[in-house]
């Protein structure tokens, strides 16, 4: 049996084999490798850090309880975006009026003009991309996936994932043109 404590040095693979095998206790390892890839992930879809919050224990819910189906080998964080992707769908078909995203980040979080006019100047050029090419987007750069696990999270090919990455960075980059966006 594993200690608590030894579950930090093992990889995932080994982490699944552990929850799969009744240790459920490996799962919180897991949780805490990628709890703040799902918040950031969420954040930057609902612009609400307490429903980020929300989703991202709902998406881990969700792969617990379906950890026994995850193929040995198969690529964790790219099977776990798959559930915060079909989370974040399951949120939007849930919200029936929304706040802007301005308000609602002035709302929850005052004093942070500078942040708020960069975060929805990226926010207003991401909406120029088609839902596809946002989510490609959101997985590569925020996420910090390969084109090859997108492709396989998303059951698209990886010419697919490719081709989207380059036009979305062609669209922004010409949307961007002329706008001072602080870094």
């Amino acid at each position: 049996m594993v200690a608590a404590h030894e579950f930090a040095s093992l990889t995932d693979d080994q982490l699944i084999q552990q929850v799969q095998a009744g240790r459920s206790k490996a799962f919180g390892e897991l949780v805490q490798r990628y709890l703040r890839f799902c918040q950031a992930y969420f954040f930057r879809k609902v612009f609400d850090k307490e429903a980020a919050r929300d989703l991202s224990q709902e998406a881990f819910i969700s792969a617990f309880n379906a950890i026994q189906r995850f193929e040995p080998g198969s690529n964790f964080k790219g099977w776990l975006m798959t559930i915060c992707r079909n989370k974040f769908l399951d949120y939007l078909r849930s919200v029936r009026r929304r706040e802007t995203p301005v308000e609602h980040v002035e709302a929850h979080t005052p004093g942070i003009e500078n942040t708020i006019l960069r975060s929805t100047t990226i926010a207003e050029g991401l909406k120029l991309l088609d839902p596809l090419q946002q989510e490609v987007v959101a997985m590569k750069y925020m996420g910090d996936m390969s084109c090859q696990e997108i492709a396989k999270a998303l059951e698209i090919p990886e010419g697919t994932v490719k081709s989207f990455l380059f036009g979305a960075r062609k669209r922004l980059y010409e949307y961007f043109q002329g706008k001072e966006v602080e870094g």
